[in-house]
């Protein structure tokens, strides 16, 4: 049944990908807990370093990105699994080798791989799942395979929980080594399983001219999206969701660096993730439907911003560790179930140019957009405020984020509801409505 392998699949990059997180956080917090990063005359502390590393994570993406869409290009989706899972073993293997003497070169490195790791892998798992399944079998199982991703986390953050001072970093790579291998396997049963279904390449039979069309109307895919008042409403969720999170995670890691020191530092990474992980797989298993099936999308899309506001309160009031734990906890939690199924939603009642192309541009273009303004806002914060008790500050610029966030999210559920009712009419009566 190829739904299981993908389930797996999906299982295994995000089991690897949350076991490499915590690991390479720790790595690069612990190193420059110790010596502030120094840059011609400023000084970074640890937290602010990081905010530098994102940048150059956000580059790397860009060039990720343009090298996976040249050989999506040429290589059939699973061929993408087989090529990209080769390339990170042989770095996994690297690492296995270096990282328990590594150099600053390599605290760089493994922190930026870590997230190259979970980029392009994902975009190889999206891309083989949406060219394999038809349209009716989407509905029916992605939720099945999503839910092995959750589940993959819990897995990935239990582990190192448990044994993150039994296992060198040396070791942890070769357990990846190991995942790695496992999902490459799974993807080649997949695409064989897809094969004697013959849904296999579903979609990939036109992708060669939708890309080439991607190629060349960019600059009207950027005009369509902020022309149109609802798809920019969306990308200012996008927008907003992004930096409200950045400025949460550079809280987090300062209330950590700031309270904790040397091995407490990974332990707190390990617990916060484990549970960020498994508050997730609850609300995705026993929330995430229950509101969207009963209150509406509408609604699905206020439960973030309204969490973002309790959270950056109750930094401001007591910026300690605890209340620096649970921004994370909110964040990602939330975001990685309810607030992602439901903006996701939000496509659904728009034409397939707007669903596929005007979406690819706000995910791409929004989400690495957004993080800069947060990045440069926590950074133009912490530049007037050095001592740890002015974070709080920061929660005000998040605050007045979240009050503009819940005032989009209300307009966007009231334009989805008149866009699906004029869908649904479209599909009683044959009776096009403009929306």
């Amino acid at each position: 049944m190829p739904v299981s392998f993908m389930s797996i699949y999906f299982l295994l990059v995000i089991t690897t990908f949350w076991i490499m997180k915590p690991l390479k956080k720790t790595l690069f917090i612990s190193h420059y807990d110790e010596m502030n990063f120094q840059f011609f005359n400023w000084s970074f502390n640890a937290a602010q370093t990081e905010l530098l590393a994102k940048c150059l994570n956000m580059f790397v993406a860009f060039l990720a990105f343009w090298v996976f869409s040249k050989m999506a290009k040429r290589f059939q989706k699973e061929k993408l699994t087989h090529l990209f899972g080769g390339f990170f073993m042989v770095f996994f293997i690297y690492w296995a080798v270096r990282i328990n003497t590594p150099s600053v070169v390599d605290i760089w490195g493994f922190y930026i791989f870590g997230d190259l790791f979970v980029t392009l892998m994902c975009a190889c798992f999206f891309s083989f799942l949406n060219d394999s399944v038809t349209p009716d079998m989407s509905k029916r199982l992605y939720s099945f395979v999503i839910l092995g991703g959750v589940v993959g986390g819990v897995i990935g953050t239990s582990l190192v929980r448990v044994w993150l001072k039994l296992l060198s970093l040396s070791e942890w790579m070769s357990v990846c080594v190991l995942l790695i291998v496992a999902t490459i396997f799974c993807g080649y049963q997949a695409a064989k399983a897809f094969e004697r279904l013959g849904t296999a390449q579903f979609v990939g039979d036109t992708e060669a001219e939708t890309d080439e069309k991607l190629e060349d109307s960019a600059i009207e895919i950027m005009r369509k999206v902020f022309s149109k008042k609802y798809l920019l409403g969306i990308i200012s969720l996008v927008v907003m969701y992004e930096m409200v999170s950045t400025l949460f995670d550079f809280q987090f890691t300062s209330a950590v660096s700031h309270f904790l020191s040397g091995k407490e530092i990974g332990a707190q990474f390990a617990n916060v993730y484990l549970a960020v992980n498994i508050v997730s797989l609850l609300v995705q298993l026993f929330l995430t439907s229950f509101v969207l099936n009963q209150l509406g999308v509408s609604k699905g899309i206020m439960v973030m911003p309204v969490l973002a506001a309790v959270g950056a309160l109750m930094f401001f009031v007591s910026p300690i560790l605890l209340t620096g734990s649970l921004l994370c906890v909110i964040d990602n939690s939330f975001n990685y179930s309810i607030n992602q199924t439901s903006r996701e939603a939000l496509y659904v009642p728009l034409g397939k140019g707007d669903k596929y192309q005007a979406k690819a541009f706000i995910d791409i273009f929004g989400v690495r957009s957004a993080k800069v303004l947060g990045i440069g806002a926590s950074l133009l914060v912490t530049t007037f405020f050095t001592e740890y008790s002015s974070l709080r500050w920061v929660s005000f610029i998040a605050l007045g984020i979240t009050v503009c966030w819940i005032l989009v999210a209300t307009w966007l559920g009231r334009e989805y509801k008149i866009r699906s009712r004029a869908v649904e009419e479209f599909e009683a009566t044959g009776k096009k409505v403009t929306a």
